[in-house]
């Protein structure tokens, strides 16, 4: 699919704030993480766990397993 799940935050695994970004997160809510095909998102996930994340999830396929709607990201 051609854009994000409505609602969505884009946090890019590649982009040098990455970190800082994740970082400014709250810790006690739950994330499902999703990508193009699972693997950044998982890599995405593992670092947040690693750092005192609870409830993150990966979305097995990523957008390409994806059947839901989607909207242009912002």
């Amino acid at each position: 699919h051609e854009g994000i799940i409505e609602g969505a935050i884009n946090i890019d695994i590649r982009n040098q704030y990455f970190q800082d970004r994740i970082e400014e997160l709250d810790r006690s809510k739950h994330y499902l993480m999703i990508c193009r095909s699972g693997a950044r998102s998982m890599q995405a996930g593992m670092y947040m766990e690693s750092i005192g994340f609870s409830h993150v999830y990966n979305l097995e396929g990523g957008m390409m397993g994806w059947d839901g709607e989607v909207v242009r990201p912002s």
